[in-house]
């Protein structure tokens, strides 16, 4: 009984020897056969122009002592023009954003954007954007598209205090600073 107890030991010390001898083989026989290739030229990558200009900017958007206003008398206000250019030869696809700068306490809810003689919209309805600008604490994109290459589109934008506000709302004596925003990607 005790012979056989013994024998089995080193069957399967044996065994284990054996299977250890094996995987160190293979380990050796991957490594020396192993195939490694480095390449020795470098890589060349070729980035064509990719630029996007506000230009052709005319009247300021001010709202100093702004009081609330029909849509029929904000579609008369003079509005902030300029126009997008994609000035090479990649299209690019772009979010027109209007940043609400530091310093600002009049809440979004209160004005009402016009964009291109659109739909009129308060500010505050118009999807939330990452802001770009350090500073900014509220940013909405007002309008998204894909300029072509070398082409351009006209901007033009309104903005007031809403016919809907009223005395009881908190909307008198506040500050409102703003900037328009383009973030493209080729």
């Amino acid at each position: 009984m005790k012979d056989k107890l013994i024998n089995k030991k080193y069957i399967v010390l044996g065994l284990t020897v054996i299977s250890l001898i094996g995987l160190i083989g293979i380990g050796i026989s991957y490594a020396w056969w192993r195939y490694t290739v480095i390449q020795d030229n470098p890589n060349t990558a070729l980035s064509k122009c990719f630029s996007i200009e506000l230009a052709n900017q005319a009247n300021e958007i001010n709202l100093t002592n702004m009081y609330p206003i029909t849509d029929e008398e904000g579609r008369k206000l003079t509005p902030y023009t300029f126009t997008l250019k994609n000035t090479c030869s990649v299209s690019a696809k772009y979010s027109l954003n209007m940043e609400m700068l530091e310093g600002t306490t009049l809440n979004s809810n209160y004005l009402a954007v016009l964009v291109n003689n659109k739909d009129i919209k308060l500010l505050s309805s118009y999807n939330t954007a990452t802001t770009v600008i350090d500073g900014s604490t509220e940013s909405r994109t007002l309008d998204t598209g894909v300029l072509q290459a070398n082409s351009s589109k006209d901007y033009s934008i309104s903005i007031w205090m809403d016919k809907s506000v009223t005395l009881s709302d908190d909307a008198q004596n506040k500050i409102f600073k703003s900037k328009v925003v383009v973030d493209a990607v080729a």
